[in-house]
């Protein structure tokens, strides 16, 4: 599972099983047990139990804690998020960070596939408009 799965998968967790989430528990959890949004993103990617929040981001993401933290600062008027009762703004929030950061890149076409589709369709008798 890549980070993008990774997040998506723990924003599911958190919008579906509000009683797994805890800002306060910055570790991988048990299983079942609470944890915060980094802890729930090293579970999906099958990091152990009771791994420091600090070693996912840095493994899992290249990045710090503190960016996903600063990424919901700017998505929430004040830190409420932090709260379980938010668990839908969180779940919403997560799957957009994972969008703008993580999400998977599209491979480029190259110009000799595009020349290539080209021809193809060209010989096959297809009208192409000038624009195309």
């Amino acid at each position: 599972m890549n980070i993008y799965e990774a997040i998506m998968k723990a924003a599911d967790v958190i919008e579906q099983h509000w009683e797994r989430y805890d800002y306060g528990v910055v570790r991988t959890p048990a299983c079942g047990s609470p944890a915060c949004m980094w802890g729930h993103i090293g579970a999906a990617l099958g990091m152990p139990a009771d791994t420091p929040i600090n070693l996912v981001a840095d493994k899992a993401a290249g990045v710090s804690c503190t960016h996903l933290y600063n990424f919901f600062d700017e998505h929430f008027e004040h830190e409420g998020w932090r709260h379980p009762n938010n668990r839908l703004a969180i779940s919403s929030a997560l799957r957009l960070y994972a969008a703008k950061y993580h999400a998977p890149v599209k491979p480029r076409r190259t110009d000799s596939d595009l020349v290539s589709e080209l021809m193809a369709r060209v010989t096959s008798g297809e009208r192409i408009p000038e624009d195309a």
